[in-house]
């Protein structure tokens, strides 16, 4: 199976709007995509850098970034159930007791509800039972019950296993990754195993709520068993057979978080007896009133961030470290200590976490949160002093300047790029951080490159490398075309940002001078569109006499007037040659008009009729003739400067007008 066919076959059905997320273990980058096809694509770029490639179990509402994973809390749909199961290797820890064989790892699956898919991943075996069609959440408590039902669905195998005597993690987190058949397992570099399809049963698929009943018909099982008193009599062979759910009937593991040391419990011996720490009691389905949750997540952003898992500033990332900040929230709002004990039951459930039977936990987190002022952890043994201890100290030696100033320098700043340099999908990673849809990057190839950046309503024109290269010059192009501010990156983040643009370069075919041809007459029509054409010279200022003109029948601009447009619009760092080598490929020659009284004349070009119409650009009332307009008089009544107005065709332009 490809990673093509394994996409489809999940997702073929998704939403639209819902990403799939991938992600590659030796760079910790992840990559989001709209497109079965664009995730299949990026897992072999992942294998072929040598990388484990991994896709998330549940799709995502938003695109998190390249150093993001995509959160429980925040998973948006789910295609089926999965499981993760290992078997035995040099590589496992030799401390797991694992089934050796793929014969004895299926004695895990229920037999009711054969795996739609499993997948050998070079090391173990990986499940998935699909539904019918992805369950979308359209709220929190669809997340939450699907949680809930990928939980129950890991108990009953981690029960399963239990009673083979192996062990198995109970991976139930709806932020789960899992490796994607047709790449490679590289945790052994120098034999790296393929990951593939080991069968595959199309007609196994299945409904949630079948897979909910199953598991509540083996919990109530469960229940009634535990309930009943054992009986020393044997069971008689006529007895009524067993109901089928009794035949995997799991037994009770023995595995949970280890009890308390004992210098926890003795740092809750400081408390008062009478302390409320001590009256809390645990209820696995305690619930905070909806009211007050909404009220929290609304006015705190910390604690809402808590809720959502999403703390990258917390020194402790397990989660006793979550539990001990709400405890401290809760703490700072004056709840009792019960309020605070369900409000870590709720947050535990809905994370998919276990909830401790006993109160320890609790009392010692809620205890460590009223109470910060004392010390909850076992106070070092201090050696006994001796005479010679008893003496005074010698006062500490002054420290030096530069002693203090190194001890005062800040750790040097990671100067490394945040973007990877070769990204599966150049401009999808690009229109995330720059923030507008980019659908293509087009050159033109000339004596000094330009740039095209097709966005779904207009085109961004980039006149050179040096505008491309340079942030500013490029954040002010973007601005005045698109009305877009860029942000501002850092110096090497931006040079990778370059460089991933120079990946996803499009030349088009043809002729090069043809493309920067098109290129010219497309701005030119863009400047004329908004310039104010003059009649003739007479009267103008300084300001006004370089305006384009009607002259024989031809549209007629000065190169400094068209050059004045280009650095307005986005062309910064154009130069005059530039702006007379983009008049030059739209014109039909280049002629000097002269003005009475002024011995120097004035260049304009006279543009391609069949191109830029002069009816098209011609004043209201104006209809233009074969006559120069103004006092300028026709090429064929003139040799050389005269007193009147005389136009030189053919001449070579000059550097400067």
């Amino acid at each position: 199976m490809t990673p093509q066919a394994f996409f489809e076959l999940l997702w073929r059905q998704k939403p639209d709007h819902l990403y799939i997320q991938t992600w590659a273990l030796q760079n910790k980058q992840s990559f989001y995509c709209l497109q079965t096809g664009k995730a299949a694509r990026s897992t072999e770029t992942y294998a072929r850098a040598g990388y484990d490639a991994y896709c998330c179990v549940a799709l995502s509402a938003k695109d998190h970034g390249p150093h993001a994973r995509c959160p429980a809390i925040e998973a948006a749909a789910i295609a089926g159930l999965w499981s993760d199961r290992d078997m035995a290797s040099p590589l496992r820890s030799q401390g797991k007791k694992l089934p050796a064989t793929v014969e004895e790892a299926d004695r895990i699956l229920p037999e009711l509800f054969p795996p739609s898919l499993t997948i050998h991943s070079g090391y173990g075996l990986q499940d998935w039972w699909l539904f019918r069609e992805a369950w979308v959440f359209e709220d929190s408590g669809d997340r939450e019950r699907a949680a809930q039902l990928v939980y129950d669905w890991q108990t009953i195998l981690q029960f399963r296993a239990a009673r083979n005597e192996w062990s198995y993690d109970r991976l139930a987190d709806l932020a789960r990754l899992l490796r994607v058949p047709g790449t490679f397992n590289f945790k052994d570099p120098a034999n790296p195993r393929p990951v593939e399809a080991l069968a595959f049963h199309p007609e196994r698929i299945y409904n949630p709520s079948e897979i909910r009943e199953y598991i509540d018909d083996i919990f109530r099982t469960e229940k009634q068993a535990a309930a009943e008193p054992p009986t020393s009599a044997a069971t008689p062979a006529t007895a009524s057979a067993p109901h089928p759910a009794a035949t995997t009937k799991p037994q009770p593991l023995k595995r949970g978080r280890p009890p308390l040391s004992g210098s926890e419990f003795q740092a809750l011996a400081q408390l008062d007896a009478n302390d409320p720490v001590f009256s809390i009691t645990v209820n696995p389905d305690a619930q905070v009133p909806q009211d007050d949750l909404d009220l929290w997540l609304a006015q705190d952003p910390k604690f809402a961030r808590t809720w959502r898992h999403d703390r990258p500033d917390l020194a402790d990332q397990s989660i006793s470290g979550y539990c001990l900040a709400l405890a401290n929230f809760a703490a700072d709002i004056g709840l009792a200590p019960q309020q605070s004990c369900d409000l870590l039951v709720h947050w535990r459930r809905r994370m998919g976490r276990r909830i401790p039977k006993h109160t320890g936990f609790f009392r010692l987190t809620i205890a460590k949160a009223m109470h910060r002022s004392l010390e909850f952890h076992a106070p070092a043994k201090e050696p006994a002093k001796t005479d010679q201890d008893q003496e005074s100290p010698k006062p500490a030696e002054p420290e030096s300047v530069r002693d203090a100033l190194n001890r005062r320098k800040k750790e040097p700043a990671d100067d490394r790029p945040r973007f990877p340099l070769h990204p599966p999908d150049p401009l999808g990673l690009l229109s995330s951080v720059l923030g507008f849809e980019i659908k293509r990057i087009v050159r033109i190839e000339g004596e000094d490159s330009s740039y095209r950046l097709e966005t779904p309503g207009k085109e961004v024109r980039i006149p050179s490398t040096r505008s491309l290269i340079d942030q500013n010059a490029f954040r002010g192009i973007v601005f005045s075309q698109i009305k877009h501010l860029v942000a501002r990156f850092k110096p090497n983040d931006w040079e990778s940002l370059v460089r991933i643009m120079a990946e996803a370069f499009e030349n088009p075919p043809g002729n090069p001078e043809n493309d920067f041809k098109e290129s010219a007459i497309t701005t030119i029509e863009e400047y004329l569109a908004q310039a104010v054409f003059i009649t003739n010279l007479e009267g103008q200022t300084a300001e006004t006499c370089r305006q384009p003109m009607i002259i024989d029948g031809h549209v007629a601009v000065h190169s400094r007037d068209f050059l004045a447009y280009l650095t307005a619009h986005g062309h910064r760092n154009a130069s005059l040659q530039d702006a007379t080598s983009m008049l030059e490929v739209a014109s039909d020659r280049y002629m000097r008009i002269f003005k009475r009284g002024i011995q120097r004349g004035q260049g304009r070009w006279l543009l391609s009729p069949a191109q830029f119409p002069p009816e098209t650009h011609a004043g209201d009332g104006e209809t233009p003739t074969t006559e120069p307009a103004g006092d300028a008089l026709p090429p064929a009544e003139h040799k050389g400067k005269t007193n009147g107005h005389a136009s030189q065709t053919g001449a070579k332009p000059p550097s400067t007008t």
